[in-house]
């Protein structure tokens, strides 16, 4: 507990001087590939790609925590964020489960957006009511369709929507995807990272710490390299600047060149770079090392919008110096739902609602690792579960019967994976006696998920996974130096298509 100086702000079960709060600033592109070595493999094969063009990630990497088995609880775009501005599953929205039939609520980009009693359910609220400044940047698409909001046409109506929802200052909004070819602006994340750096600013300077949510449209479409080279940097969202925005960014053509101009490769590395210039600005501010940084994929792209590892494995890695040591690894399964109850632990606020997510704070402390809190990750898309276990077993239940070629069995309703023995789900076990115990407890568990996300009448419960979630006769294992973890993170980086987000 740190000493209270003048007078101290009291939220949960941590005390806090308000000066010495930390700022947090989660980052967050769109589509990013996996450019890492604990990426999980492609069964397409391919090229690896080399990560040494996003030198600000690698540094949020190297001088923190690395989760080696980060899932997403709904792989594609408005799910994710649902998961990671809740802390809950998508399937206990409001507007998805008012917008489906049948009992098992359908997980997509138009169902899972935040309305009604969801508006107060969020992080950015709760950071709000503690104080917090609070900033948006970037991508939101969690606005309901028809609410009478025209994104594009009515900037301050989109960007009020997003005020709704708890946050306070306007870091240059994106309300959805820019699939509209006459639209007068594309990528601009010089607009954005300059007003994400003057909303830090100020918030420091007025003694209040912020909360930076830097959600990049990029390296998701439209092209990157006709953003930077169709349009102004003072082409925005919200009209046309009279100057060029100062972010510190290098040069749009800097950024071409770098990326070979390459679509995907320049939206990479035009992210890395708003990294950057972020940290820097923490940098001049001197407040780096009391700002908690979290750097994470939205989803897979090899596999996006599916279930398999492709589709739920993300990268995440954050950088805090007085609580997280540098060069740390967790290997133990964590979620982004985890991201809301992990910073307001940090930040000393407890939870004003029931959240799916489990604080990883307790595995990144610097005196040592903690134990882990989860059993298993359950990720949902349309009306297709699936739940992985910290022990590498992983059953799939698909009701919508979509298919992807390079997985045999996708379509098919019952689905199970020894992962350890099969990194790219192309051995569906389902029926092999060896596993019967273990299929018969995650079914159980699905069961239960189901109940207490249920449509019409959902229960709540939170829900446990009964017994260890191993086969009661071990299959036959690969060799002892290789756990289901290190599976994983040895199958390699996959191909630069897959990784890049090309063809998906």
């Amino acid at each position: 507990m740190r000493t209270i100086v003048l007078w101290a702000t009291v939220i949960g079960t941590c005390v806090y001087a308000d000066d010495e709060r930390p700022n947090v600033v989660l980052f967050m592109p769109d589509d990013m590939g996996f450019l890492w070595s604990e990426s999980p493999d492609d069964p397409a094969g391919g090229t690896e790609f080399d990560p040494t063009y996003v030198p600000n990630m690698n540094r949020i990497r190297d001088e923190g925590v690395i989760f080696t088995s980060a899932y997403t609880a709904g792989p594609k775009c408005s799910p994710a964020r649902f998961n990671l501005l809740t802390g809950r599953y998508c399937s206990r929205s409001q507007h998805a489960r008012d917008g489906s039939i049948g009992d098992r609520t359908n997980v997509g980009v138009p169902s899972c957006k935040i309305e009604g009693s969801d508006i107060s359910q969020t992080i950015q609220k709760q950071m709000q009511d503690a104080g917090y400044t609070t900033i948006h940047s970037g991508k939101f698409h969690l606005l309901p369709e028809g609410a009478g909001i025209n994104c594009w046409s009515d900037y301050n109506a989109a960007w009020r929507g997003a005020h709704d929802t708890g946050f306070e200052e306007d870091g240059g909004m994106y309300c959805t995807n820019m699939g509209d070819p006459t639209l007068s602006f594309s990528h601009n994340l010089d607009w954005m990272t300059s007003l994400s750096e003057n909303a830090m600013e100020t918030a420091v300077g007025a003694g209040q710490p912020f909360f930076l949510y830097f959600a990049s449209t990029m390296p998701h479409g439209p092209n990157g390299v006709h953003a930077l080279t169709n349009f102004a940097d003072t082409n925005t969202p919200n009209g046309t600047l009279s100057a060029s925005p100062v972010s510190g960014m290098p040069s749009r053509q800097q950024i071409l060149n770098e990326g070979l101009r390459q679509s995907k490769l320049v939206g990479v590395i035009a992210t890395d770079y708003a990294l950057g210039a972020l940290v820097s600005k923490l940098e001049s501010l001197q407040v780096l090392d009391s700002t908690i940084i979290i750097v994470l994929m939205d989803h897979g792209t090899i596999a996006k919008d599916h279930l398999y590892e492709g589709g739920t494995r993300i990268m995440m890695a954050a950088r805090y110096p007085p609580h997280i040591a540098a060069h740390s690894t967790v290997s133990a399964p964590v979620a982004n739902l985890d991201i809301v109850p992990t910073v307001l632990e940090a930040a000393g606020i407890s939870a004003a609602y029931a959240l799916d997510g489990q604080s990883w704070w307790s595995l990144v402390g610097s005196a040592g690792v903690g134990a882990s809190t989860r059993d298993f990750v359950i990720s949902e898309i349309d009306t297709d579960r699936s739940i992985v276990t910290a022990s590498g077993y992983k059953y799939i239940q698909s009701q919508s019967g979509g298919t992807l070629n390079e997985y045999p069995a996708s379509g098919q309703t019952h689905q199970f994976y020894d992962l350890a023995l099969d990194p790219t789900e192309q051995n569906n076990v389902i029926d092999d006696p060896t596993y019967a115990a273990t299929v018969a407890a995650l079914q159980a568990l699905l069961t239960c998920h189901d109940a207490s996300t249920h449509r019409e009448n959902p229960t709540g419960e939170a829900c446990t996974l009964t017994g260890s979630g191993a086969p009661t006769t071990p299959p036959t294992a690969p060799p002892t130096t290789l756990s289901p973890t290190s599976a994983r993170a040895m199958g390699g980086m996959g191909s630069m298509a897959g990784m890049m987000g090309m063809g998906r």
